[in-house]
């Protein structure tokens, strides 16, 4: 699928939807993703079976060592958002403040 931008940030992929590039940070206390939007994104991997494969070695293994993982400062987790769903997750580990 390719992507073309609009030139105000936001892209828009060949099926025509928008999304938008949201990196996981702290902002004052308060994270960029809400805790309980993690626990559905975590759920839905649970149904979609992909959380062995994504966690092979078992070191998240329920909601709550998830979210404790993705709030590491050695990790830089991004999300891609549409339609206010999750709709990709991804992370850097092992970076450095």
């Amino acid at each position: 699928m390719s992507d073309t931008g609009d030139g105000n940030g936001n892209k828009r992929s060949a099926d025509g939807r928008n999304g938008i590039i949201l990196p996981y940070i702290d902002m004052g206390g308060v994270w960029s993703v809400p805790d309980a939007s993690l626990e559905a994104l975590w759920e839905q991997m649970g149904d979609e079976k992909t959380l062995s494969a994504v966690f092979s070695l078992n070191e998240v293994t329920e909601p709550e060592s998830f979210i404790k993982y993705l709030k590491n400062p050695g990790n830089l987790p991004v999300f891609v958002v549409r339609d206010d769903r999750i709709a990709i997750l991804a992370w850097l580990n092992g970076a450095q403040e």
